[in-house]
């Protein structure tokens, strides 16, 4: 009994303790699931619906910067460029938008190779387009707080308004004439250095790039673009495209190139090659962020409504039931190994990229092309009607430059068929050769596209550019989007940017020339069509060198003619 009652004390102090022990683990993992909801919480949190512009400001201050030139002196808040973007969440998400790439209105020049971009954040332009999101990704629109004195504002007062699109860009990898930079000597070939044009040459349609009125689905990084205030939400750089054409195709059903069928084109177009500061390149800089493509799968659906597809079940003297069959063709620029799986559901085709067990490093250029059959293997879908948009010739009214020789780059469009002009001249380099670099107002042009608009569809014909100054010779000279305001910073930027260097004595910004949007509807074309038409655009950003030259109405005038052919 002694040794029991010896002991008794120290039972009751260890069922004390071990109750003191079970209270506190159960108040420990009260707090653990009080943690973790909260952790849910704020996790949710960082992913808002219709974020407001003010929060793309967050730990970024005014930064004055003056500039002399002679008896010229100017002051300048540089703190849209410190940094230019910044994450809706953080570096590493991204999100996805799915819709129509929007048409022409009076507040968006339209879908085209960017005139404008800062070249200390840039290998080449970018190649930009705006989105109306479906309903399931308009969360993704930023809440814009508008104080009333913004260029563009679109009620003149202080409001809070939703985008109305979403804003998408990716570097198109062409076109760069910039010593020191690892895109020149590719461009100047007429080929491509990568980005959204990768596998591209000399001659080559880019057949990747949406036009309006396509469906899209887009990956790339959620950011704020804090150099056009305020801030607009925006996927940037993309790392995959994926592009339903409103025109159709008419294509052989096999590789083999066996008989012809009217058939739905769906554009796909993935790479970690993204733009100067977000890709998998060997030996970029330390604040060049890496695109872990390989960290997933890509999984998305590709709407087929089978009421807008061309269909005909009635293949002779009884009604066939028809069924979708499609292929996949490889495109110049492809690096991904295996195969994509296609499925088809009942109102969209499932497209599977993995890309687990690929490089970082790979490119995906695929088209998938899709038709109807019956069950006898025959094609039901009548041919379509084929369109002929023929450009003929580019006189210029104006030139930019007095003092030296214009340096023009030029694109044309028809119908999401894209072409750099400046391929096309006689010589070597595409920039200083031929008409590129010439007091010569006239260009021939003398260039075809086949289009097969379904009855009703809007098809757009483009042509833009600009006259390359000071600012094309600096494109690929990088600085950190995320350095301070100091002294060290600012010194970097004038050595970059300002008069007393290439980018000032060559005429500062690239001058804008405006652009032809010209729209047609296929059913009320005649056969014949012939067309003159003059540029026109908006002004261009405040240029910091004297006696810009900012006009872009009736620079040049383009001729060209639609004409209905047999294919």
């Amino acid at each position: 009994m002694a040794v029991f009652r010896n002991l008794w004390p120290m039972q009751c102090a260890s069922n004390r303790l071990i109750i003191s022990m079970q209270g506190f683990l159960s108040r420990f993992c009260f707090l653990c699931l009080v943690l973790f909801a909260a952790g849910e919480l704020s996790a949710q949190v960082k992913v808002p619906d219709f974020p407001f512009s003010n929060t793309a400001d967050r730990g970024c201050h005014n930064c004055y910067d003056t500039v002399k030139v002679l008896f010229i002196r100017k002051i300048y808040d540089i703190s849209l460029l410190l940094p230019e973007w910044t994450p809706v969440v953080d570096w590493s998400h991204t999100e996805a938008v799915e819709g129509i790439v929007v048409p022409y209105d009076s507040t968006y020049t339209g879908t085209h190779v960017s005139q404008e971009d800062f070249s200390a954040y840039h290998y080449t332009h970018d190649f930009g387009f705006n989105v109306w999101p479906d309903s399931a990704y308009r969360r993704l629109l930023a809440r814009r707080i508008y104080t009333g004195y913004e260029i563009d504002h679109p009620t003149g007062h202080a409001d809070t308004l939703i985008d109305r699109n979403l804003h998408v860009e990716w570097e198109s990898g062409l076109a760069i004439d910039s010593d020191d930079n690892p895109c020149a000597e590719a461009n100047r070939r007429g080929q491509s250095c990568g980005f959204f044009s990768a596998g591209h040459e000399r001659h080559d349609i880019i057949w990747n790039w949406p036009s309006m009125g396509d469906w899209v689905h887009c990956e790339g990084v959620w950011v704020w673009d804090r150099g056009h205030p305020p801030a607009r939400t925006e996927l940037h750089p993309l790392r995959l495209c994926a592009t339903r054409r409103a025109m159709r195709a008419y294509v052989p059903r096999t590789t083999a190139g066996t008989d012809s069928v009217m058939a739905f084109e769906i554009d796909l177009f993935a790479s970690g090659d993204g733009g100067a500061l977000y890709n998998n390149r060997e030996g970029a800089s330390d604040f060049v962020r890496k695109t872990p493509m390989s960290g997933r799968d890509y999984q998305f659906e590709v709407p087929i409504d089978p009421a807008k597809l061309p269909r005909r079940t009635d293949s002779g003297p009884q009604r066939v039931p028809t069924q979708l069959k499609w292929r996949v063709e490889n495109r110049k620029g492809d690096t991904y190994q295996g195969p994509i799986q296609v499925e088809r559901l009942e109102q969209s085709l499932r497209i599977t990229i993995p890309w687990r067990q690929q490089s970082d490093e790979a490119v995906l250029a695929r088209t998938v092309y899709c038709w109807w059959e019956n069950d006898l293997d025959e094609p039901t879908d009548p041919k379509g009607p084929c369109y002929e948009v023929h450009f003929e010739k580019i006189h210029f009214h104006q030139r930019k430059d007095v003092s030296s020789r214009p340096e023009k780059v030029i694109w044309l469009e028809a119908g999401g068929q894209y072409l750099c002009l400046n391929e096309f001249i006689d010589g070597d380099d595409i920039f200083r050769d031929g008409e590129a670099k010439t007091y010569k107002r006239e260009w021939k042009v003398d260039r075809a596209f086949k289009i097969y608009p379904p009855t009703g569809q809007v098809f757009r014909v483009h042509v833009g550019g600009w006259e390359s100054d000071g600012i094309s010779r600096v494109y690929g000279q990088l600085l950190n989007p995320d350095m301070p305001c100091d002294k060290p910073s600012k010194k970097a930027l004038h050595k970059h940017l300002w008069p007393a260097t290439p980018f000032g004595l060559h005429g500062c910004l690239d001058d804008l020339i405006g652009e032809v949007h010209d729209f047609y509807k296929s059913d009320t074309l005649p056969d014949l069509l012939r067309v003159v038409s003059h540029s026109y655009g908006g002004e261009s950003e405040i240029e910091p060198c004297p006696g810009a030259n900012t006009e872009q109405n009736d620079v040049f005038t383009v001729w060209y003619t639609i004409r209905r052919v047999e294919d």
